[in-house]
Formats: C-alpha cells, structure tokens, sequence
C-alpha cells in the first residue's frame, strides 16, 4: 500500500461531523468519542504540520482518533521528522549542564 500524499488535516477532516473554519488553519466540529449534538472538538494546524486537537468535554486524542479508524500518527504528515525522546540519562545530563551554567553548587550530590 502506498502512503497517502495528502496533509493530515486533509485525513482527519472529512471524517468529521459539522465541521466549520474559526480561521486560518483552525476548525470545530463534533467529536466522534463520544455523543456530541453541539461541537466540541477543535482541530488546529501547527506550523509543522501536526493535527492538535482538543475536546472540551474531555475525550483524549487516542480516543478521537480512535473513533475515526485512524492512529496517533495520522496526526503527523506523512514527512514528519520522527521525534527522538530523551531518555532519563539524557534529561539528567541536560539538567545538570543548566544548573551549572547558572552557577549552582554541590549539582549530583543530592542536596
């Protein structure tokens, strides 16, 4: 299968009920977690791409997405750079290196 060329807010808003433009790149529409009569679901682009949501009654995005037969990374444009997670060793070290740069003694001592 190939991957789709189009946008991510191309994917997602089709899929949705009672969409309308609050503005540039910004939209509401009815949530599909959960039963919405009155839309409670905003969709903003970022400016890389990525699909935010939020629902004001409480749906998660897993749970939004979910009921839209898609992922997580169909928030993402399909030439998203994967984001690399710090691991704890590397927050720690950046943590550190912060602390020292403003002139904090006794860092890694635990006092």
């Amino acid at each position: 299968m190939r991957p789709s060329t189009s946008s991510a807010i191309d994917r997602i808003l089709p899929k949705l009920r009672r969409v309308r433009v609050l503005g540039s790149e910004k939209y509401i529409a009815c949530c599909p977690a959960h039963q919405d009569s009155t839309p409670s679901l905003s969709l903003c682009l970022a400016g890389d791409g990525r699909v935010l949501l939020k629902c004001f009654a409480g749906c998660d995005a897993d749970s939004i997405v979910g009921a839209l037969g898609l992922s997580l990374a169909d928030l993402f444009p399909n030439n998203q750079q994967r984001y690399r997670t710090e691991s704890k060793a590397e927050r720690k070290r950046r943590a550190i290196n912060g602390l020292r740069a403003v002139g904090t003694r006794q860092v890694g001592t635990g006092l």
